[in-house]
This record gives structure tokens, sequence and C-alpha cells, in this order.
């Protein structure tokens, strides 16, 4: 009887360990999608460094996870600061390019920024991509700004899925573009 037991629980344990080999499969990198990505980033970062077409940067409290790059598009005349647990109302667009031949053109994964009629989106500061976690205590109350998100701060080597059973809404190593307006601070 014993000897049953050792073969079956033996069988149990060969079948486990066979099915977790397959569940830890890792998305194969696009070394392409990356670089193109990179690339573009870099062309921004550069702009930003001299201060061409109105980009600036941003460096992460810290120094030590990189930066973000942005162009104030309209200034706004908010004086309230807008701190890692602020919750904030805004408007805001996501775009990324379309494709590695293609690093001028662009696909919206979100396009909510049709402002009124349609009313803004409510988050906390902290709860959302790194990218923006470092733009946004910079912004005042209609203040908006385009922001560049490199891939380290915003979905990186994972990309972003809705659910485990859709497919990649943004592909890993995606560099963000937001436009984003904030319209109001609300009380932590």
């Amino acid at each position: 009887m014993r000897k049953i037991w050792f073969y079956v629980m033996m069988m149990c344990c060969a079948l486990v360990a066979f099915s977790s080999c397959n569940e830890d499969k890792e998305e194969p990198i696009d070394e392409e999608w990356k670089l193109a990505n990179e690339t573009v980033f870099n062309e921004i970062a550069k702009k930003a460094e001299k201060g061409e077409d109105g980009y600036k940067r941003i460096i992460s409290p810290g120094g030590n996870n990189g930066f973000v790059c942005y162009k104030v598009l309209k200034e706004g005349d908010g004086t309230e600061p807008i701190y890692f647990n602020s919750a904030v109302k805004h408007y805001y667009s996501g775009k990324y390019i379309l494709s590695a031949q293609e690093t001028d053109q662009y696909h919206y994964f979100d396009n909510q920024y049709d402002a009124p009629p349609n009313p803004p989106t409510t988050f906390y500061v902290n709860s959302n991509v790194d990218g923006w976690t470092i733009a946004l205590p910079e912004m005042k109350v209609g203040d908006r700004w385009e922001v560049w998100v490199p891939q380290q701060l915003g979905y990186g080597s994972s990309g972003y899925r809705v659910s485990t059973s859709s497919p990649y809404i943004i592909p890993p190593y995606t560099t963000l573009i937001f436009e984003i307006e904030v319209v109001e601070i609300m009380e932590p």
C-alpha cells in the first residue's frame, strides 16, 4: 500500500513541476521596439537638456530613478502645491509611437482629454506610473503639459494589460507621451 501512495505522490509532483514550467514563460523582448522607444525618448531628452522647442526635464526625487521630459502647453494660475499623496482632478490623453518604423506617428491608448462635457478624472498622485508621480507635483492648477515618460518610469518590461486574459494595451518597453491638464487639487 505504501508503494502505491509513493507512486501516486511522485506522479502528482511530476505533474505539478511540469505544469509550472509552462506557466512562467516570459514574453520575448522585441529589441527593435525597445530601441525605437529609447531613441524617441533620447531625442526629446536632448531637446530638454538644451531647452529646445520648450522642452525641460524633471529629475526624480533622489535622482536615481531617472527623469521625465515635459513641455508647458498652457500656464495655470494655481498656487496650491500638489503632493505625493494629493488627489488631483485632471484631463489627460496618452499615446505612444505607432511602430519602430513610424516614430513620428502615434497610437492613442487613452484619449480621455476631451474637456467638457466629459468630466475630469480623479486619482491620487502616488497611484499611477512613476513618471506621473515625478511630473504632477511640479504642476499647478490650470497647467497643461506634454509629459514624456521613459519605459523605466512607465510600464517597463511588463507593459500594461487590463486583465490577464486580454492582450497588451501598451507593449513592454514603451515610451509614454501624455497631455495632462490639472483642474483641481482635492483634499487628501
